[in-house]
């Protein structure tokens, strides 16, 4: 008997509510932001948690735009949305998946810093060692400020932080958004998809318009 696909393999909507889990530890953990050399402990962990699986939403969802396009050749997402006529959002998801990397391949900086009585760590001086960053992290990342350049995201690993995660955020919803202006096939989130917070339903996308 010859069997019909039916089925894909998509993972993105089954990352959202793991994401607003961990956004909602993130907002109990107290985040008070970094200070010039790293944030909380907590607060950095969950936010670059947040990050990498809002970057594998993008991923996902731009895979799953491909195959309903029947454009089987490998490609990334930012060449995806380069192709998709997506302007700037592609430069800026550009820079939230050099943070991902960032963050899964820890780079490693060291830095010299002193204690000051009224900021606490300030950092004097840092280095990102030689044997991490590709050509995306030198065109997308100031070294100078060890921010990105659009969407000033921390490249330095431990300063990631709340605000951070947000921005991180707020770009994969505009990412879907795109995606789902172009053809609901792709996404369709505005029905609307809800997380839930203990019994009561939560609108994603409402969500992270009001962080």
């Amino acid at each position: 008997m010859q069997s019909n696909s039916n089925y894909v393999s998509v993972l993105f909507v089954n990352l959202l509510q793991p994401i607003f889990d961990l956004f909602e530890l993130l907002e109990q953990s107290d985040p008070k932001g970094p200070n010039e050399v790293q944030a909380g402990m907590l607060e950095n962990g969950y936010a670059v948690s947040v990050i990498v699986l809002s970057a594998l939403v993008v991923e996902s969802a731009l895979n799953r735009t491909r195959y309903v396009r029947n454009e089987p050749k490998r490609e990334s997402a930012v060449d995806t949305l380069r192709r998709l006529s997506a302007g700037d959002l592609a430069h800026e998801i550009e820079e939230v998946f050099v943070l991902r990397d960032i963050i899964a391949h820890n780079h490693i900086w060291t830095a010299a810093m002193r204690w000051d009585d009224s900021s606490g760590m300030a950092l004097d001086s840092a280095e990102k060692l030689s044997a991490y960053g590709d050509d995306k992290f030198n065109r997308v990342v100031d070294s100078g400020t060890r921010a990105t350049r659009r969407l000033h995201l921390d490249a330095f690993p431990t300063r990631i932080h709340r605000a951070t995660a947000t921005t991180v955020l707020k770009k994969t919803v505009e990412a879907l958004k795109f995606l789902e202006r172009l053809d609901r096939r792709y996404v369709y989130l505005s029905q609307p998809w809800h997380v839930t917070r203990g019994n009561k339903l939560v609108p994603f996308y409402k969500w992270v318009d009001g962080l």
